[in-house]
């Protein structure tokens, strides 16, 4: 009886760890895609940091703090010009 009990126990061990090692195939993908998208990410952080270096010297404290985040916006929303400027009257 106890032996039965091992052996039933040892089998659905085994098969979750199977089961456990299997899965990592299933996550892959979500990994790749993650990747990809912090490389975008990256790449676009850099393009803005260069947008904003170069006209460092020009520009005054507001733009710099206001310039970066409304540009990275109207570039990935389109309309926020149009629905923050309709949200203000």
């Amino acid at each position: 009886m106890a032996t039965e009990k091992q052996s039933l126990a040892k089998k659905f061990e085994n098969t979750l760890e199977y089961f456990i090692f299997a899965s990592r195939w299933v996550q892959a993908p979500i990994y790749v895609a993650l990747i990809v998208a912090a490389v975008a990410y990256a790449w676009k952080s850099v393009q803005e940091l260069l947008h904003l270096l170069t006209g460092f010297s020009a520009a005054s404290e507001s733009s710099i703090m206001v310039g970066s985040s409304r540009s990275w916006i109207s570039r990935w929303w389109p309309t926020w010009s149009t629905w923050s400027s309709s949200a203000a009257t």
